[in-house]
């Protein structure tokens, strides 16, 4: 999806906070990623993480959100969707029409 967009200005940034980096980057490599991503192991990240799997009974990630070239939140969705129907709706299938 990203090489896809990223010309019409689709931006992706992965988080992980619950795998060391050996994990993250043997992953990443795996599954040949080609977009950003972060790895914050603070306590900070593992008390958010933690304190959503207690109310929730799940964990923070996967957790997605849309957002527009001003920085508004166009959507947001928990869990993996497959052909990331939220996603291709958003971007239109115009090739030079910007994202929202």
């Amino acid at each position: 999806m990203y090489q896809k967009f990223k010309e019409k200005g689709l931006l992706i940034i992965g988080f992980n906070v619950t795998d060391d980096r050996e994990i993250v980057l043997k992953a990443l490599a795996a599954a040949k990623v080609t977009f950003p991503n972060i790895l914050d192991l603070s306590e900070a990240a593992h008390k958010v993480n933690f304190e959503i799997y207690q109310k929730h009974g799940r964990a923070a990630v996967p957790l997605s959100y849309l957002i527009d070239s001003q920085g508004i939140i166009i959507d947001a969705w928990y869990g993996f969707s497959e052909g990331f129907p939220e996603v291709m709706k958003a971007m239109d299938t115009e090739p030079d029409k910007p994202i929202r």
